[in-house]
């Protein structure tokens, strides 16, 4: 019969490979339980070792071999079930600090251990979003003791993530919300004349959402925009000198023309160039006016995609409404917290609806008499409406009246809206929905 010796010449008579080393050991294939599992018809006496299991009484990685396919077989742990023995407490189950997608994680996950017979451990939660949470060490002590998982790979996207923590017989689940990469991010808000000049706010609308306070985050508090840069420009004209050059140089462009009169900026020339341009460079724009008068050319841009805006003409308490089936990623469930059911007194009436045929459209609701539909995302040109008074240019909005509020530079009118986790949503999903370049427009 044939034999294979390594390291002797006069393999054992009963083996069919004989392995001779004094300084090192037999390394199986390592792999994770979702690897063992896709294994096509693992053949009975087949080892691996499995790196995140923890079938077997212990905290994280089993020797295992597969017994075959019949009842009470299958893959068996080779591991001792003695040693190491705890119970984890998922209510004390925490993940601290932040993440950013494309940014080197400094969060920690922190669990709550009752040890019953120390040894060594090693826990390992779920890959999520492109990061992992392991720790590992030695139980020199029974009862109650904390360990801390450290993250292993980078964040690839933001959103809203959960990790799974499968140790001493539990699965805990640790949910937290990855923020917008840190990458340079430039806003330049273009500021047409008018009485909403969001260059001029008092501290600026934007930079309040840029340099709050950590301590303010909350549901009364100021919501914070990281690693973004902000520009003030006021232009009472764009044309196609401008959208060529001057858009060119930024992510996002936040061009408001609220409080504006249309005739004095818009005119045919402008309009088709600002088509032509979203169609050109996929600009995500963001519209949104204070009336019909203002609103005129902007109805006109409407028309050019098939989509038709008019005046709800409503008076009321407005809240984003939910849920918004057909709307993935959608601003009132953002980044920054879930609106729903929040809003504002809306005494003037001033709404703006609309109606269209296409259905590749995603809608965005409130709480208005007759057309509900006041806003939409449109992911062919990149496109988010959002008709007066549902959240960006309404003007009678007081600090006392504002829910969620901004708790610095609250002076009310069209700007306090601007300060609250509703529209740092709507940045923060512009952000995330763009290829390449952004282009907002209000």
């Amino acid at each position: 019969m044939a034999q294979v010796g390594i390291n002797t010449q006069t393999p054992d008579p009963s083996a069919v490979l004989d392995i001779v080393s004094v300084q090192k050991g037999l390394l199986p294939p390592r792999m994770l339980n979702a690897q063992k599992n896709a294994i096509p018809s693992p053949a009975a006496g087949l080892v691996i070792y499995c790196t995140d299991c923890t079938n077997c009484n212990t905290s994280g990685g089993e020797l295992q071999v597969y017994t075959g396919s019949g009842p009470s077989q299958g893959w068996k742990c080779l591991s001792s079930t003695t040693g190491t023995s705890f119970t984890t407490d998922c209510t004390n189950t925490t993940l601290n600090g932040t993440l950013s997608a494309g940014d080197p994680p400094t969060a920690t996950i922190t669990m709550t251990v009752n040890v019953s017979s120390i040894g060594p451990y090693n826990i390992a939660s779920s890959v999520t979003d492109g990061v992992q949470f392991v720790g590992n060490g030695d139980f020199t002590s029974t009862g109650i003791q904390t360990v801390i998982l450290s993250p292993l790979g980078t964040p690839t996207d933001a959103g809203s993530y959960t990790w799974s923590i499968t140790s001493g017989g539990s699965t805990c689940l640790v949910s937290t919300t990855v923020q917008q990469a840190k990458s340079a991010r430039i806003v330049k808000v273009l500021s047409l004349t008018g009485g909403y000049n969001l260059g001029t706010v008092g501290g600026g609308w934007f930079n309040n959402l840029v340099n709050s306070n950590a301590s303010e985050f909350g549901s009364g508090g100021v919501v914070k925009l990281a690693n973004v840069q902000f520009d003030a420009v006021a232009y009472n004209t764009i044309n196609q000198s401008n959208l060529a050059t001057t858009f060119s140089q930024y992510d996002i462009v936040y061009f408001s023309g609220v409080g504006a009169a249309s005739a004095n900026v818009w005119n045919d020339a402008t309009e088709n160039a600002l088509v032509s341009y979203m169609a050109t460079h996929k600009s995500v724009i963001i519209m949104e006016g204070d009336d019909y008068n203002v609103n005129y050319d902007w109805v006109t841009i409407l028309s050019k995609i098939s989509v038709t805006a008019v005046n709800a003409g409503y008076s009321g308490f407005m809240y984003w409404d939910s849920p918004l089936t057909n709307f993935q990623n959608s601003p009132i469930k953002g980044t920054f917290g879930n609106v729903t059911g929040l809003g504002y007194s809306n005494p003037n009436g001033q709404a703006w609806s609309v109606t269209t045929a296409r259905t590749d459209l995603a809608f965005l609701r409130s709480s208005t008499a007759g057309n509900p539909i006041v806003g939409f995302w449109d992911p062919t040109n990149y496109l988010f409406y959002s008709g007066d008074d549902d959240g960006l240019g309404q003007a009678s909005i007081s600090c006392s009246n504002t829910s969620p509020k901004s708790t610095t530079n609250c002076t009310g009118g069209a700007y306090t809206l601007r300060g609250t986790r509703w529209f740092a949503n709507l940045v923060a999903f512009a952000v995330n929905s763009v290829p390449a370049k952004a282009y907002i427009t209000d």
